[in-house]
């Protein structure tokens, strides 16, 4: 779990050394760092003290897990649409304004939008 958060972790690091500012890539570590020292928290707790009620000691450490697990999940997979998305905007803008007519003349544009002349004057 903490290999996936790798990322996130190192590049938090780097902006804050080179930039001495914080970012998203931070809260994304910070929250993933804390939830995996928890559960190791609990770990070491139920190891060397022992517990009274195994299925509480199981829950505790398995919520603090997954709850590391989450967060680095949902921002992986917000990226991933997010850069999806991007994609097909870029394609889509491309289809629509092509640089070759967007360009023409220096006063006056003419775009051609599915079917529809549009003349537009600087």
């Amino acid at each position: 779990m903490q290999f996936y958060s790798r990322g996130y972790i190192e590049r938090a690091y780097k902006n804050y050394k080179t930039l001495g500012t914080t970012n998203m890539e931070t809260l994304i570590a910070l929250g993933s760092l804390s939830s995996f020292a928890l559960s190791l928290f609990f770990i070491f707790k139920y190891t060397v003290f022992g517990y009274q009620h195994p299925h509480k000691a199981i829950m505790e450490v398995n919520d603090a897990l997954s709850s590391a697990s989450l967060i680095v999940l949902t921002v992986t997979i917000g990226k991933h649409f997010e850069k999806r998305v991007k994609e097909r905007i870029e394609s889509i803008t491309e289809e629509i304004f092509p640089e070759s007519v967007l360009f023409q003349n220096m006063f006056v544009t003419v775009l051609e939008m599915r079917n529809r002349l549009l003349t537009v004057l600087n």
